[in-house]
């Protein structure tokens, strides 16, 4: 049995009036590199970054558009991050910025 003693962290993307979007180090080792849609601190989806599609819950219909524009502005920061906190390391000082 391993153990990991790893501190569960959840980075904040960015934000928007009503969501935000963060990624977090709890990677299991065969996920999908993805990212959460929060609504006022609930999480409402889980959307791959290779292709914008929900792996989990629902991506709100009023966001969708801007929301799969800036993964694919982004895709590559994000895929460093999510490799970068799949191996417990910081993620690099990225400025995020949505719409």
């Amino acid at each position: 049995m391993r153990i990991d003693y790893r501190i569960f962290e959840e980075i904040t993307l960015c934000r928007t009036r009503d969501y935000t979007i963060s990624m977090d180090n709890q990677i299991e080792r065969d996920q999908a590199p993805h990212i959460h849609v929060a609504r006022r601190n609930n999480r409402i989806a889980s959307v791959s970054i290779y292709d914008e599609k929900a792996l989990a819950g629902r991506i709100p219909r009023e966001i969708r558009r801007d929301l799969e524009f800036w993964i694919d502005r982004n895709r590559s920061k994000l895929l460093a991050d999510w490799d970068a906190m799949k191996h417990g390391r910081v993620r690099s000082s990225i400025e995020y910025q949505f719409g």
